[in-house]
């Protein structure tokens, strides 16, 4: 059990359930071929990077290629995925966001869920952190959170998000809730909505879902 210490009570189950059902090794295989450990390197970050841009632009939706020109000219493919947690380093964000994509993926299809449409698969994964743009400032000693940018996180990403694109009921029930009890006003750092309110938004089986490949990615395949 010490691998879990720090986990809550429903990670734990979750994170056995996974890896009963998946096998979920140390390294994943990507759509790709390659297979990243816990860090990237550059070159695969140049090749994801390139990859993901390619996935945001299939989205036909009114906004997204704004959304994208933004997003690149703010450097979120630049962005770290935390200061020390979870892919704290250049480009960690987008790999988060890439391991998140391939395990949602897994699930999906192990669960036989198939009418989730694709491009909410791409727009849940790769803008749910859209808060963690110029999020932080790279130091000597890493990254640091930056005073100047606007505090919040899930609430932070949907009003970005809004300013560009007409998000469906799922995606922004998805975006808001991927936190899990971590974005509660009860037991979170965020402190974003109730444990009422998540309970009520995990009735949507895909939110939860999404919530716990988020959880896993950063706990098991990011450390």
């Amino acid at each position: 059990m010490s691998e879990y210490l720090g986990m809550s009570y429903t990670g734990i189950v979750i994170a056995e359930r996974v890896n009963t059902l998946l096998k979920v090794p140390k390294v994943l295989k990507q759509e790709n071929k390659m297979e990243l450990g816990i860090n990237a390197t550059e070159e695969q970050i140049k090749i994801i990077s390139e990859e993901v841009e390619q996935k945001m632009l299939s989205v036909k939706r009114d906004g997204m290629e704004r959304l994208v020109r933004i997003i690149k000219k703010y450097g979120y493919f630049e962005s770290p995925s935390s200061t020390k947690h979870h892919s704290a380093y250049k480009g960690g964000l987008v790999i988060h966001c890439y391991k998140i994509e391939q395990l949602f993926r897994q699930l999906l299809d192990k669960f036989g869920i198939i009418d989730f449409p694709e491009e909410s698969i791409i727009i849940c994964c790769y803008f749910h952190d859209f808060c963690k743009v110029k999020q932080y400032i790279e130091t000597e000693n890493g990254f640091k959170t930056n005073p100047n940018n606007k505090k919040g996180h899930a609430l932070l990403s949907l009003e970005r998000l809004k300013q560009c694109i007409t998000l469906t009921e799922d995606e922004e029930l998805i975006i808001k809730y991927h936190m899990g009890m971590y974005g509660t006003h009860e037991f979170g750092y965020v402190k974003e909505y109730s444990i009422r309110e998540l309970g009520r938004a995990f009735n949507n089986r895909i939110a939860k879902l999404f919530y716990f490949c988020d959880d896993m990615s950063s706990q098991f395949l990011e450390k």
